[in-house]
């Protein structure tokens, strides 16, 4: 269990030295971040509430936050239990009538922070209500608190990293002719379901690269068969407890020429420059300095472009295999 309380107490030091009046925030990684209130997995298609524009959480510094939410969330959307000072909209309330009353129990707003995902509906009548106050985003505000991780965090983070090194061991061995961009996109989704996580953390991505006519998981080009001598991108990741790997990884199919050699075991090297850069103090443009660096010196004009892009991270389906460390980080949806 994350320290929410924590985390809100910092929020409202930071609110009060800004001179922020008040904090609202809509479903969101941010107020997931803050209270545990778990943000709903994306759809294609657009879910409709009644009254849906009210959904979020009002901050004010000092005190406890109070949400607005509707009944359709109330009931089926909090899993882990119902905030203590919770006003539920239902489908026959007057939706504008019970937000109205929240908002202005906080008092005297002239500068509100608000989510940078919120409703259009959401912010025009957050304007109305608090008569035209000066808006801030909010994101940046939170993400001072956000960007230094705790021990809780990283281990947390270290797992999501896990399900999605766990999921590529398990699906390289399918990596072989004749088998589809789609198939690999559905088993690497079903192992990271298996392995604990609770959805993709963004679309899953599989393509193909040697060849003129690539394989392509996006479209229908994902329904073509794997040919030997092809590399395959892995692109996915993984959710746990609100928190995002973001993993990638090509393998060979077949048996890679010394030019994939080449160029993976200059990845691993560039690779090892960046982390060798990696200190207290260093920023990240300095690192991928180090990096590039250290994969200029290694490449040649003769080196297919092919082969450098898809042979960082690269495994062979031929039993030798090498793969790159996946970092853990934090991926705000």
């Amino acid at each position: 269990m994350f320290d929410y309380s924590g985390r809100r107490d910092k929020l409202s030091k930071l609110l009060e030295a800004e001179g922020i009046d008040a904090l609202f925030l809509g479903p969101s990684s941010d107020l997931e971040y803050l209270t545990g209130i778990e943000r709903n997995i994306p759809t294609f298609g657009n879910v409709s509430y009644a009254h849906g524009w009210v959904q979020g959480a009002f901050f004010k510094p000092g005190e406890e936050p109070t949400f607005v939410l509707t009944r359709m969330f109330a009931e089926f959307d909090l899993p882990h239990g119902k905030p203590k000072q919770l006003v539920v909209v239902s489908e026959t309330d007057d939706g504008r009538a019970k937000f109205d009353q929240v908002a202005r129990s906080l008092g005297k707003v002239k500068k509100l922070a608000i989510g940078s995902r919120l409703w259009g509906e959401t912010v025009v009548n957050l304007m109305r209500v608090f008569d035209t106050p000066q808006v801030v985003i909010a994101e940046a505000l939170v993400n001072r608190l956000r960007r230094v991780k705790s021990d809780d965090e990283l281990d947390v983070m270290t797992k999501a990293c896990a399900i999605v090194d766990g999921t590529m061991g398990a699906v390289t061995k399918s990596v072989k002719p004749g088998v589809t961009m789609h198939q690999l996109v559905e088993e690497v989704e079903h192992e990271m379901r298996a392995r604990g996580s609770r959805a993709p953390s963004f679309t899953t991505h599989i393509c193909t690269f040697g060849f003129e006519d690539e394989r392509e998981s996006i479209d229908e080009r994902g329904q073509l068969p794997l040919r030997e001598g092809e590399s395959v991108l892995f692109d996915f990741g993984a959710v746990l407890d609100g928190y995002c790997s973001d993993f990638g990884r090509t393998i060979f199919c077949g048996e890679p020429t010394a030019e994939y050699v080449r160029a993976h075991q200059a990845m691993i090297d560039a690779q090892a420059a960046g982390q060798a850069a990696s200190k207290p103090g260093v920023t990240c443009a300095e690192v991928n300095r180090a990096a590039e660096r250290r994969s200029r010196k290694q490449a040649s004009a003769r080196t297919s472009s092919t082969a450098w892009a898809t042979a960082s991270g690269w495994t062979s389906t031929n039993g030798r295999s090498s793969r790159k460390r996946t970092r853990p980080h934090s991926r705000p949806a």
